[in-house]
């Protein structure tokens, strides 16, 4: 059923055929996927991924095994088992680059707060979900997720902290910096790349935060997964603490990562 709509789609996108389906292209942020959503002749809703050619290269530099599979697919199915509320895969098409969705509707976290839904109540559910995730993977079958051929080493912390630098400092900001505090820069960079390097690992989502967090009635649902890898264990809880949409004061940061203390516990 689903496969047959999966094409209709995709034949409707490229001006192919008239199956009365309606489509409508959705914001991606800066991702390398395009998505959309569509309505079949019932005005039921579904979310098509297209994903570019090269599919099985990951939007962030990553570091370890190249994938074989489509690392969404691959760690969506990995997550999925464990419970954890990822979107249904309901067709794929490999040939063409394509899959077919569950529809988890437009409210993200950030949108949710917007609205004046209770953040406090919201972002604990944030991080429990965060911990069950880890909690899973923990305990999941390592050797069906190509997340634990990946990982946070040295030399991809250390590419971050240098697009920090590139982009903030150089682009943004546009600071003069000498030489010598060029220096103390990266004398400070490597510093502190080997700290996150000796800091507890485990499964990281790499980008937990309020855009990646659907809320579907009162329920948080997880998207933008496809970039999991092995890394700090603390680093999704400054993901999302941390957040670029969404603001803290320090209370909030010491309640929440708190709260994470004493659900890891």
């Amino acid at each position: 059923m689903y496969t047959d709509l999966l094409s209709q789609i995709l034949d409707t996108l490229e001006g192919k055929g008239e199956f009365g389906l309606e489509l409508k292209a959705l914001a991606a942020d800066a991702s390398t996927r395009s998505y959309f959503r569509a309505w079949d002749q019932s005005g039921q809703s579904f979310i098509l991924m297209k994903m570019p050619a090269d599919m099985l290269k990951s939007d962030e530099i990553v570091a370890g095994s190249a994938p074989s599979y489509p690392p969404f697919l691959d760690v969506g199915a990995f997550l999925q088992k464990g419970g954890l509320p990822v979107p249904d895969v309901l067709a794929v098409d490999l040939s063409r680059t394509a899959i077919l969705l569950e529809d988890l509707g437009d409210q993200t976290l950030e949108a949710a707060l917007g609205r004046g839904q209770d953040k406090a109540l919201l972002y604990r559910r944030a991080v429990e979900l965060m911990v069950e995730m880890h909690a899973w993977a923990e305990k999941g079958p390592r050797d069906e997720c190509v997340a634990f051929t990946r990982e946070f080493d040295a030399k991809l912390l250390r590419w971050e902290l240098e697009h920090f630098h590139e982009w903030l400092l150089v682009e943004y900001v546009k600071a003069p910096l000498s030489e010598d505090e060029i220096v103390e820069l990266n004398s400070f960079y490597d510093e502190l790349t080997a700290k996150l390097v000796a800091l507890p690992k485990g499964f990281v989502h790499r980008d937990y935060q309020s855009r990646n967090l659907m809320l579907q009635g009162d329920r948080l649902r997880l998207i933008d997964f496809q970039d999991a890898l092995i890394g700090p264990y603390v680093y999704d809880l400054v993901a999302l603490l941390r957040d670029s949409y969404v603001s803290f004061d320090a209370a909030e940061v010491r309640t929440l990562a708190q709260h994470f203390i004493d659900e890891r516990a």
